[in-house]
């Protein structure tokens, strides 16, 4: 099983600029893409926080998990986003992409030892795919990044 934790880069930018109902535009947007690029029936996708999101991979192995998030992030930043009329503008939207994303993966059990409760190995999983995220941040955004025995164990 695969888990892929996805943050927006530099999204606040879009809510300071275009205001909070185009950013809630842009995350239903975002929704589109995953299912978009994501189209296997047993993924489970899901918004996590602000703008973050998860995506469960069931019997995905690492190259596979691999290669889905780098379609996600190749989709994000390809995708134009707040394009059109909305309801909440008096006008059209002035957005100047691209977005981007970060995204971490890790995978059971290559990243995760079979040790403890489910819970707790759900837990370890979801925590080796947000630090990976927080490592492809820290290394410039805009980028996938693999779990390691470090960046698992990193606080």
């Amino acid at each position: 099983m695969a888990l892929l934790f996805t943050d927006l880069d530099n999204f606040k930018s879009v809510n300071d600029h275009h205001g909070h109902l185009a950013g809630s535009q842009v995350l239903k947007e975002v929704g589109y893409v995953l299912r978009r690029v994501v189209r296997s029936p047993r993924v489970t996708l899901a918004r996590y926080g602000g703008d973050e999101f998860v995506i469960i991979l069931p019997g995905f192995d690492t190259p596979a998990a691999v290669q889905v998030a780098e379609e996600i992030r190749q989709a994000i930043r390809s995708q134009a986003f707040l394009r059109g009329r909305f309801s909440w503008a008096s006008g059209p939207v002035d957005f100047r992409g691209p977005l981007t994303c970060s995204v971490g993966v890790a995978v059971y059990p290559d990243h995760v030892p079979r040790l403890g409760s489910s819970d707790h190995r759900r837990n370890q999983l979801l925590r080796a795919s947000d630090q990976a995220m927080y490592a492809a941040k820290a290394a410039g955004k805009d980028r996938v990044v693999l779990s390691t025995p470090e960046l698992a164990t990193s606080k």
